[in-house]
């Protein structure tokens, strides 16, 4: 049913969620990530490790580009 995102797929959708809010609003869009989040906080650890490596790819790249 569901499949894992790849960075690009992240990088995309937050992009177009960031101009869909411009175009209602009116407004640059600050996006702030919460990662302390519950199904975060339930997560294992080697998962959290690997989840916190994609978020750091992703703002880097965002950064970047």
């Amino acid at each position: 049913m569901f499949h894992q995102a790849s960075d690009a797929e992240v990088q995309s959708s937050l992009k177009t969620m960031m101009r869909m809010m411009y175009a209602v609003y009116g407004k640059k869009v600050i996006l702030l990530i919460d990662e302390y989040d519950v199904p975060l906080a339930n997560a294992s650890e080697r998962d959290m490790n690997h989840y916190s490596m994609r978020c750091g790819n992703v703002m880097r790249q965002k950064r970047q580009g």
